[in-house]
């Protein structure tokens, strides 16, 4: 699945944020996530695809100013 499919996917995850629905899944509470494991499989790639798109951002370098 790509990117964009998986935000319209779960966008409704993005009102906990990354790390809350990471943390649901790796203590397996379920309370955010749950489902069949090819639900939360896919659950795990929206937030790898998050982490690298905060990864780019993070590392995307400043624009240079040009002085007049």
């Amino acid at each position: 699945m790509d990117d964009e499919a998986l935000t319209t996917k779960f966008r409704s995850l993005e009102k906990y944020g990354v790390e809350r629905v990471k943390h649901d899944l790796l203590s397996g509470a379920m309370q955010l996530v749950g489902g069949t494991r090819e639900h939360r499989e896919e659950v795990w790639e929206w937030v790898r695809m998050k982490e690298r798109l905060a990864q780019a951002v993070a590392i995307e370098p400043e624009p240079e100013l040009t002085l007049l």
